[in-house]
């Protein structure tokens, strides 16, 4: 898994509350904590580069959602692997610790598991823009 605070940076990642984030859907404390992530992940000098085939993935999982629930499922949860891969790959500076337990909150009643995904997506993609906002390098 990536390191907390390599790549340069002396903060750990925060650990928001995932189950008010993803499975209750409490989206003030997703952007509260999506922000202070993005800062953090500047400071530690992840670039875009690194996490944009993970969030191109995410939104491939998240256009499939509707014709194909199941498979679309599936992916979800193969990311994490995926994720725990970049990560070996790349320092995403604790980022892969943060998204693989964003999406073990993913699981649930079926019912409940397209809701919540978008509520990671969301999450995620909150993450990706503030990193860009508060100076993330290409």
């Amino acid at each position: 898994m990536g390191r907390p605070g390599a790549g340069g940076g002396s903060r750990r990642l925060p650990q928001p509350d995932y189950d008010a984030i993803i499975v209750r859907g409490d989206v003030d404390k997703l952007v509260a904590a999506a922000e202070e992530i993005g800062e953090v992940l500047v400071a530690g000098r992840l670039k875009n580069s690194q996490i944009r085939g993970i969030f191109a993935s995410v939104r491939q999982i998240q256009l499939n959602w509707s014709t194909n629930e199941q498979k679309a499922y599936r992916d979800a949860i193969l990311l994490k692997p995926r994720i725990a891969y970049t990560a070996a790959r790349n320092d995403l500076v604790g980022l892969d610790s943060v998204l693989i337990e964003a999406l073990n909150r993913v699981k649930g009643a079926e019912a409940e598991r397209r809701e919540r995904f978008m509520r990671f997506v969301d999450f995620f993609e909150a993450i990706v823009a503030y990193h860009k906002q508060k100076g993330g390098a290409n």
